[in-house]
């Protein structure tokens, strides 16, 4: 074999390793602000749930910037639980408020997302005042109706810009 044929293939060898085992190089994409479709990984019963107390969601659909990925689907979202009432006597019913904070990103980084939820049950006031006025006293024991949200609820949140994403 030529001289010349063996620092060809010594050449080509080269580059063929070289893209073979070397990392793709990871290019930065500078967020911009942008929507996302989360649905909630677990049931939240307002009877149980405490404020504070972590929630997650689940991204439906990848999050495109530039042509490329930076948040992809099944991706984490998490947040907390803002507030809660129990339902009560006279009819007074369950709230539940959760905020949610930030979302995985491609690159294992979190982003911030601003979104919230207030849910509210039926309030059997009236019908505990009425039953009570004219039936008997035990009409103050009916109560208001609970909340649930139940796992796979839709929310979207709005990722804030400015963060940078590597993303492949």
């Amino acid at each position: 074999m030529p001289k010349n044929c063996r620092y060809i293939a010594l050449f080509l060898l080269t580059i063929v390793f070289l893209n073979l085992f070397l990392p793709i190089v990871a290019e930065n994409v500078v967020v911009r602000p942008t929507r996302v479709q989360l649905s909630l990984a677990q049931t939240i019963d307002a009877e149980t749930a405490n404020q504070g107390d972590p929630v997650e969601f689940v991204v439906v659909h990848p999050v495109y910037q530039d042509g490329k990925i930076i948040v992809p689907a099944g991706a984490r979202a998490y947040g907390r639980i803002e507030q809660v009432t129990q339902n009560g006597l006279l009819g007074k019913p369950a709230s539940l408020a959760i905020s949610l904070t930030t979302v995985d990103a491609i690159d294992g980084s979190k982003l911030p997302i601003i979104a919230s939820k207030t849910l509210k049950g039926e309030s059997r006031t009236a019908i505990s005042i009425g039953v009570s006025l004219f039936l008997c006293i035990l009409g103050i024991f009916i109560k208001g109706e609970n909340v649930t949200m139940q796992a796979g609820y839709i929310i979207d949140a709005d990722i804030l810009g400015g963060n940078v994403v590597n993303v492949p």
